[in-house]
């Protein structure tokens, strides 16, 4: 092997673990106009459309709790709407949540119920034009099934 083909493969060898690593590092979650507003303050939830919807289960026991990923044309945002939860008991669980997941970056914002009445809460919103999509999971402690049931919903 001459220096020229050694320096070469070396050169190749650095510039591979370079990518390697670089590749392995998380990106940051970008940051964009309506992420982390209120669908209701910014008028978005004004064309709001339920895009995906999933009841929350464990296993084969199905609860009435579900989780909606709802979609704002006029802004381009997805937020996730749990509905038909059971609020917190003091001392014993707390109550249902929802988390809205843009799979792009990985930015949530999660609710969640705080009072026992509580049956419906929704998250702040994220930035969700196509390409970018985004996922809603809702969980809750359905008294009725007597445990935790959970679910996300499809992507969009």
């Amino acid at each position: 092997m001459n220096v020229r083909t050694g320096f070469t493969r070396a050169a190749i060898g650095l510039i591979t673990a370079g990518l390697l690593l670089t590749a392995a590092v998380p990106a940051e979650a970008a940051t964009y106009a309506y992420d982390g507003k209120d669908s209701i303050a910014t008028g978005c939830a004004n064309d709001a459309t339920t895009k995906a919807t999933s009841h929350l289960h464990a296993g084969n026991d199905w609860s009435r709790a579900y989780v909606e990923l709802r979609y704002s044309v006029k802004c381009h945002t997805a937020w996730a709407r749990l509905s038909n939860a059971y609020g917190p008991v003091p001392f014993e669980f707390t109550g249902g949540s929802a988390l809205i997941h843009r799979n792009s970056d990985g930015k949530e914002y999660k609710c969640g119920l705080v009072d026992e009445a509580d049956t419906t809460c929704y998250t702040a919103m994220v930035y969700d034009k196509d390409p970018i999509t985004s996922s809603a999971y809702g969980e809750d402690h359905d008294w009725s099934l007597r445990h935790w049931v959970s679910a996300w919903t499809s992507p969009y």
